[in-house]
């Protein structure tokens, strides 16, 4: 699920729920805490209904934002 380096950076893996638990280096207290990996969603794309809008000051203008799936 995850995997922690000797500085404490906790990278993902794969999807999945691990417990990363700390001890303090004398050993006298430790510390633990859930950590979950989700699987990574698809990428997409946003696109607009016009590629150019020209506006005059105060102007306004209408368009729209879709996205599209890979």
């Amino acid at each position: 699920m995850a995997t922690v380096d000797e500085d404490g950076t906790v990278t993902p893996k794969s999807p999945g729920t691990a417990v990363i638990t700390v001890t303090t280096a004398d050993g006298n207290k430790t510390a633990s805490a859930a950590v979950i990996v989700k699987k990574k969603k698809a990428a997409f794309q946003l696109e607009t209904s016009v590629k150019k809008i020209l506006l005059r000051p105060n102007g306004s203008a209408s368009f729209r934002v879709f996205t599209v799936d890979s």
